[in-house]
Parts: C-alpha cells; sequence; structure tokens
C-alpha cells in the first residue's frame, strides 16, 4: 500500500500505512467467503466515514495518537455504523488487526476474546476509549 494510491491514505514522516474503501471492501468480502453472509455495502458514505476516522485523529490530535488508537478508531467506526449489509463485526476486526500488521503489530487474544470485546462493541457496551484500551492490553511487535 502506497501513501499515494489513495486519497485516504496520508503521508508524512510519521507515516502509517492506512485502509482505503477497496481494501476493506476486499477483506469484507473474504470475510463473506470464509463465512457466508449477505454481500454488498448498505451505506456508502458510512463506510468512507468509518474509514476516515483513524486518519483524521492522526491528523487533527493534539498529541500523536497511539497505534491502538488508530486501530481502534477503525474497529469503532465499522462496528458501529454499520456500513456493509452483514459481517460488520468481522470486517471490523479484520480491518483493524490488518491495520495493525501492516503497521508493525498484532492482536494476541484468543477467539472467544475478540467476539466478545466486538460483540459488546457493536452493542455499544465499550465504546471506542475501551477498545483502545483493550487494545493497548492485547498487542504485541509484529515483525515486517
Amino acid at each position: 500500500m502506497n501513501s499515494q494510491e489513495s486519497s485516504s491514505h496520508i503521508s508524512s514522516e510519521d507515516d502509517y500505512l492506512w485502509i482505503d474503501v477497496q481494501e476493506a471492501d476486499a477483506l469484507h468480502d473474504m470475510m463473506l467467503r470464509a463465512d457466508g453472509g449477505l454481500p454488498g455495502t448498505r451505506d456508502q458514505a458510512a463506510l468512507e466515514s468509518a474509514l476516515s476516522r483513524p486518519t483524521y485523529k492522526y491528523l487533527y490530535s493534539e498529541e500523536p495518537p497511539s497505534l491502538a488508537t488508530l486501530a481502534a478508531a477503525y474497529g469503532f467506526g465499522i462496528a458501529t455504523s454499520h456500513p456493509y449489509n452483514d459481517a460488520n463485526k468481522r470486517t471490523a476486526f479484520t480491518v483493524m488487526n490488518t491495520f495493525l500488521l501492516i503497521n508493525g503489530a498484532r492482536i494476541k487474544a484468543c477467539q472467544e476474546d475478540v467476539v466478545r470485546v466486538m460483540r459488546l462493541l457493536a452493542m455499544g457496551k465499550i465504546d471506542e476509549e475501551g477498545l483502545t484500551i483493550w487494545l493497548e492490553e492485547h498487542l504485541v511487535a509484529h515483525p515486517s
């Protein structure tokens, strides 16, 4: 992923690799192929808004946000705005995890923990800050 490929990628000295709409759609399709579900995007604007949350946080925060904060912005945005017809929690986690992987980290948690936290997020029982805290507790370095 090149920062010049898409308008949802930004370039700076502290550049992160970002997830754009095409990549999120590909990850969503992968989730549907693996586990089934109803294809299609329910709300394109909600998807674009969810995917822009981390870059806005990065650009406009007074203090540089942590990698966990940026990843949580992806997860929260997708899980709570339900941009797809189906598989929003799975896609939210996969986009969040992919963002972490391409930026040198990974989530170390059992599947039951992941399912629990994503359900709580989608139900509004934890917020974006709560997801950030959970990620910070479960992040480990991932060699590039």
